[in-house]
């Protein structure tokens, strides 16, 4: 972890440790220590991320731009040349390179937690305790409810006290009052960087740092200061933490109901087709990292009446958005839909099936599933996609727990067809008179149409299809165009007669 000489200074702060004035002391950049010996010909890298350090006498007036240890007072030169942590001469320096280190690994030990849990549910309560370890100090997170959503012990919290309905911490009723009457507390709503927060309404001032996802306020990490002001490095080991933390939210698993709240009705006016909903969606999707080239499904689960009985509607809803991180679920229309972010969710839109297929099977689910789009605008379609093709693929293969759009996109086109007219309403009239002259004569008009257009008009593999001569073939082409009065030869009439025989199949089916 990269630390900075204001968080190194403050860690020596009961050695004597004084920093001179640098603009680069806050800045998170150093990763280790060195000594320093004069002479050495120290590489840009060690000099952007290394803490040099020796007694004041050993550093060379032409040294500039470093970051210095310094037991003693160096000549101005180097102060003004460099940022330095002055140290009295009493201090031992091997015994402050040690300690400068021992800082280094404890805070790389909890880097290397926090990173461990930036896609778990407890990441909240791991900056927590990672915050209060350094501060000494209680930590928590609550959310824009006043709801304490992670902490690091919860003694400490007095203001905040266990409600039985929400089964969680929340802000005592007077506290949560004389904030709304505190002109200063609505203020610290929209600070964007880590603050102090003291007045009459609390016991101790508080460090805090707001989270804001798109603009939307969400929650807060905030430090309780009994023992006397901040110090400059625990701001920005407060910022670092609020760093990790939008990352952590990324991955989809913070429990930040809220957002969670207001996406989902985002998502539902999304789906109806709402061209405002739409836009709003697209911009909520940004504060999740969503590209704007991201490929996504819905995905539509119908829910039958044992489903609402039972009460595991809303249970199947939560499994669903934990297999699926980088998505979004909701209860809409008698379903439990999924919007997915493939591309954030490694996923091929084809892999969708066998991704899903366990949860279906153990929830006695069918799913039905959209084509992969690229574009939040065509949301709404992908929602009809998902919902149609379950009815298509119930009826044409009833033994699946799941049906892709892209599967079954044709036997669409030919069910919506059908709905509301019968195929003599959608089928040209003349096409019947094949059929009825076939009955008529006992030819194969009707077959040998069908052969010709399957095959693209090539006479050589219709006449071995059929098994007949390729004069013979001739003369039924002739017939055929006679008798109904179709031109072969235009590829809209020979569309139209593709189409006139798959629309038939599938209703005979």
């Amino acid at each position: 972890m990269e630390l900075s000489l204001n968080v190194i200074c403050d860690g020596l702060a009961d050695e004597g440790g004084k920093l001179g004035e640098n603009p680069q002391n806050d800045r998170m950049q150093y990763q280790g220590i060195l000594p320093y010996c004069s002479g050495t010909d120290y590489g840009a890298e060690i000099r952007e991320h290394c803490v040099l350090a020796a007694k004041a006498e050993e550093f060379t007036a032409g040294l500039k731009g470093c970051a210095l240890l310094c037991v003693g007072k160096p000549i101005p030169e180097i102060v003004r040349a460099n940022a330095c942590i002055l140290l009295p001469e009493s201090a031992d320096l091997n015994r402050m390179i040690c300690r400068v280190q021992e800082l280094f690994l404890w805070f790389n030990r909890w880097e290397a937690e926090l990173l461990d849990h930036l896609n778990q549910p407890d990441f909240l309560h791991v900056g927590c305790r990672f915050l209060a370890d350094y501060m000494h100090t209680a930590v928590g997170f609550h959310d824009d409810r006043q709801i304490l959503l992670a902490w690091n012990d919860i003694k400490e919290f007095t203001d905040w006290h266990y409600d039985k309905s929400l089964d969680r911490y929340v802000l005592s009723d007077e506290l949560r009052n004389q904030f709304k009457m505190s002109s200063l507390y609505k203020e610290t709503m929209n600070r964007k960087k880590v603050a102090l927060y003291d007045d009459d309404s609390v016991e101790y001032p508080s460090l805090y740092c707001n989270f804001f996802v798109s603009d939307q306020f969400i929650g807060r990490y905030g430090a309780v200061l009994k023992d006397g002001p901040p110090r400059a490095g625990d701001y920005q080991i407060m910022e670092y933490l609020h760093r990790l933390t939008e990352r952590a939210f990324s991955y989809g698993n913070l429990p930040l109901g809220n957002l969670e709240r207001e996406t989902e009705k985002l998502l539902s006016e999304a789906l109806n087709g709402s061209a405002r909903g739409i836009e709003d969606m697209r911009k909520q999707l940004a504060a999740f990292q969503w590209g704007e080239s991201d490929r996504y499904v819905v995905v539509a689960v119908p829910l039958e009446e044992r489903d609402a009985s039972s009460h595991t509607t809303v249970v199947s809803s939560l499994n669903l958005k934990q297999m699926y991180p980088a998505g979004f679920t909701l209860i809409k229309d008698e379903h439990i839909i999924l919007f997915l972010n493939l591309t954030r969710s490694n996923l091929r839109e084809e892999d969708m099936p066998s991704s899903l297929a366990d949860f279906l099977r153990e929830g006695f689910f069918k799913a039905g599933i959209s084509a992969g789009k690229s574009d939040i605008h065509y949301l709404a379609d992908a929602y009809q996609e998902a919902l149609q093709v379950i009815q298509i693929g119930n009826d044409m293969d009833p033994t699946k727990w799941s049906y892709r759009f892209p599967d079954y996109r044709m036997n669409y086109v030919y069910w919506k067809c059908l709905q509301d007219m019968s195929s003599s309403s959608l089928v040209k009239e003349r096409f019947f008179r094949l059929e009825k002259y076939d009955r008529k004569h006992g030819t194969s008009l009707r077959d040998t149409l069908r052969v010709y257009l399957d095959h693209d008009r090539n006479l050589a593999r219709t006449s071995d299809e059929l098994y007949i001569h390729r004069s013979t073939l001739q003369y039924r082409l002739e017939k055929i165009e006679n008798l109904t009065g179709f031109d072969l030869s235009d590829p809209e009439t020979r569309f139209q007669l593709l189409f006139t025989y798959r629309l038939l199949d599938w209703e005979q089916q």
